[in-house]
């Protein structure tokens, strides 16, 4: 299947270098992203690119959502409000 492409690191890099990795590899002019643990829904995606398609004029452009109900433990809220600066929360 050429349209498949399976890269791997050579360990646990981490949720971070997985994305920079494939987003650095990726061929598509478009590319949707989504957490492992199944709390992005990819029924989300076409919302996401008609925001695109509205606003794109030719220009780089990144179209972001965010989760407004998740489902995580309590330590995973804390750690993340820790790991988050407070400025990219507001």
């Amino acid at each position: 299947m050429p349209e498949l492409r399976i890269i791997c690191h050579g360990g646990n890099a981490g949720q971070s270098a997985a994305l920079h990795t494939g987003v650095r590899v990726a061929r598509a002019p478009l590319i949707a992203t989504l957490d492992g643990d199944g709390q992005n829904d990819p029924a989300d995606i076409p919302a996401l690119l008609a925001r695109y398609r509205a606003a794109a004029d030719g220009r780089p452009l990144l179209i972001a959502g965010h989760r407004t109900t998740r489902r995580d433990s309590f330590v995973t809220r804390a750690s993340s409000r820790i790991a988050t600066p407070s400025a990219a929360r507001s």
